[in-house]
């Protein structure tokens, strides 16, 4: 169980871990890795421990993989948040795009995840309604899968 997560989404975490241990993990174990751009605070870490008994890594994001390509430039991101910022949900959000190249081009080097071969991307406030009662690891492992995902965003009406 892997999140990219903010100090100030504490809340959000915490209903998140333990929506997904009650649905899930309670019953396979599996840890959490959460990762910030910053160092957690002490608070954020005893907060999230006190309420699952599953093993939990606190992770820094390495300056490296955060922030922009240097194939780009500030002017031509404030453009396109600017352009998008009505068009596409989080459009106009800079974080969420740091966030999305994070998730897409860099995550998999961060050092926790070193001897993962699957993790299951959680995030802060999603809710979980259905218990699972198979390990998708093991499924996934099981038949030679590399990769599986399920998604159910609220979107614009224009996407």
């Amino acid at each position: 169980m892997v999140a990219l997560v903010r100090n100030s989404e504490l809340d959000g975490i915490r209903s998140t871990i333990r929506q997904v241990d009650d649905r899930f993990n309670r019953e396979f174990g599996y840890p959490y890795i959460l990762l910030n751009d910053v160092d957690f605070t002490d608070e954020f870490m005893d907060k999230v421990q006190a309420i699952t008994k599953a093993k939990i890594y606190f992770g820094k994001l390495p300056e490296s993989h955060w922030g922009l390509s240097p194939y780009v430039t500030e002017e031509k991101v404030k453009a396109a948040l600017a352009r998008n910022k009505d068009r596409y949900l989080y459009g106009g959000s800079y974080s969420y795009r740091l966030m999305c190249r994070y998730q897409s081009g860099f995550i998999h080097k961060h050092p926790l995840l070193a001897n993962l071969d699957y993790y299951w991307r959680i995030e802060p406030g999603v809710d979980y309604y259905c218990s699972m009662t198979y390990d998708p690891f093991r499924y996934m492992r099981d038949n030679n899968l590399v990769y599986g995902y399920t998604i159910a965003p609220t979107e614009k009406e224009l996407t």
